[in-house]
């Protein structure tokens, strides 16, 4: 299999999409309930034929450590109270630091002070 690269936007969509599936029915309270929020854990996976992996660590504290290849970033995110009326969570992101280092793709992304809502 050749690997294919991905751009950050589709790689973003994908993500969401994953997210989408794994939130819970509304059991976090408020919007910077990040600690009751099940999205809390790490989630991760695996490209081009399992020779890098990518890794997404929701702390409870509302820190978001994410690494792919050797890039390291550091975000500070919140999860929605509840689901809007398609179902779907919104989780903000924005990045705090990051080690600009290479990830999977083999990019250096400069992603200090980046927000994402997904």
């Amino acid at each position: 299999m050749i690997p294919v690269k991905i751009s950050h936007t589709l790689r973003t969509g994908a993500l969401a999409l994953l997210l989408a599936a794994c939130l819970p029915d509304g059991n976090a309270q408020t919007a910077n309930a990040a600690r009751a929020h099940t999205l809390v854990g790490s989630w991760s996976w695996t490209l081009f034929n399992g020779q890098c992996t990518e890794t997404l660590q929701y702390r409870p504290d509302g820190v978001l450590l994410s690494t792919s290849g050797d890039a390291v970033t550091a975000w500070r995110y919140s999860a929605g109270a509840g689901p809007s009326a398609q179902g779907s969570y919104t989780v903000t992101e924005t990045s705090t630091r990051y080690n600009g280092k290479k990830d999977c793709y083999g990019d250096v992304v400069d992603e200090e002070g980046l927000q994402a809502t997904r």
